[in-house]
């Protein structure tokens, strides 16, 4: 009796081995932070995310991250708002690779600016423009369509060895399209959406 319960354990044991072996040949780890390319500052919640999949996630309050890509040649792709975004190809060649990547900041060519002496706030007369600018718009648009994509990541807190670490409490992500047309004729409609298991679709 105890040698089959043996036998039974170790069949077991080998069996969860194999299976634990098998999940760490699916995927690879890659980590490392994401930084300004002129500052190296840190940049806090930039979107990482593999190119043709819905694997993806957002560096930590230290700009650091980490991501699971599934095994196999991928381009994994970095952005931030207000700076370009980079792609990098990722060919894994152990279980886990550091990456770190240095973004760099948009350059937008601005009009130059002339300031007048005015008896009254000069913001009053640009606000006056864009409300007039604003009604010229919109008396010329009858109808228009989008295509939007909204990820929303939620994010909390904890202490850990008396030091402050973000965990991710969940995300949420939406692909939506929809038209509006003059007069009052708005529809839109969920084409897919996604969620952590802890929210429910309803919720999303």
């Amino acid at each position: 009796m105890k040698r089959l319960r043996l036998i039974a354990l170790c069949t077991i044991y080998f069996l969860f081995s194999l299976g634990v072996l098998t999940a760490q040949q699916d995927y690879v780890i890659v980590s490392g932070y994401v930084k300004d390319a002129e500052s190296v500052d840190i940049l806090p919640n930039a979107n990482i995310r593999v190119e043709g999949t819905s694997w993806g996630t957002t560096t930590n309050r230290e700009g650091v991250y980490r991501l699971r890509i599934p095994l196999g040649e991928h381009n994994v792709i970095f952005s931030y708002i207000g700076y370009n975004s980079k792609t990098l190809h990722i060919v894994p060649e152990k279980e886990e690779i550091t990456r770190n990547v240095y973004l760099e900041s948009v350059t937008l060519d601005l009009q130059e600016v002339v300031i007048y002496p005015h008896p009254i706030d000069p913001a009053e007369e640009i606000i006056r423009k864009a409300i007039q600018h604003k009604k010229e718009i919109l008396s010329k648009l009858h109808s228009y369509k989008f295509n939007a994509y909204t990820k929303t990541t939620l994010r909390a807190v904890r202490m850990k060895d008396e030091k402050p670490d973000t965990i991710i409490g969940g995300i949420l992500e939406t692909h939506t399209e929809g038209y509006w047309k003059t007069p009052d004729l708005y529809q839109e409609n969920i084409l897919a959406r996604r969620q952590t298991a802890n929210f429910s679709p309803q919720v999303n």
